[in-house]
């Protein structure tokens, strides 16, 4: 079964935090870790009577299923958001002012800018004795934000030249998510 892990290890926990709490809500605490560790006893001897197992694997399978549920809806979700952020940079592309449609190209461009000013202009200052130091030590964080979005809209932007999308989302989700009940 797959939950015999917790239910060994999860008496413990609901004891020791009983301890820690004390009074009353400690020793329900107390009781709930006896009672579980009873039942796992009872599990794992075998002891456990024919009509309680199913009755206790049928809470489980519930339980799995209603999991799945909670995840498939996350997952829908998760879907809509990436379809209206996908909606916001379509209109953000039909755009009639130029800066906004150059929004994120405009970003790299001052990502070349600040490297340009720190590992070209600056130790050429640095070799002229004006600049102190070589070249400013920059943070880690920004190489990372620069190389993942240099990567992802040339990513995105090759792929929508050539007229490769991820599809309909509707379709995915049916697929996904099966025929209906």
């Amino acid at each position: 079964m797959a939950l015999a892990p917790l239910f060994a290890a999860l008496p413990g926990v609901l004891r020791l935090f009983g301890r820690i709490i004390g009074g009353d809500k400690g020793k329900k605490m107390e009781e709930v870790g006896g009672t579980i560790d009873e039942v796992s006893n009872q599990l794992s001897e075998g002891k456990l009577p024919t009509e309680q197992q199913v009755a206790l694997r049928s809470v489980i399978m519930e339980h799995e299923e209603k999991l799945k549920q909670i995840a498939l809806e996350k997952y829908r979700l998760d879907v809509q958001d990436l379809k209206e952020a996908r909606d916001v940079i379509k209109t953000t592309l039909r755009s009639e002012d130029p800066y906004v449609r150059r929004a994120r190209p405009t970003f790299l461009w001052l990502i070349y800018v600040i490297f340009t000013v720190n590992y070209v202009i600056v130790p050429i200052l640095w070799v002229l004795g004006v600049a102190e130091e070589p070249f400013v030590a920059l943070p880690t964080a920004l190489f990372t934000l620069f190389g993942t979005a240099y990567l992802g809209y040339g990513a995105l932007r090759s792929a929508d030249k050539k007229g490769i999308g991820i599809g309909d989302i509707g379709t995915l989700i049916k697929k996904i998510a099966g025929p209906k009940r």
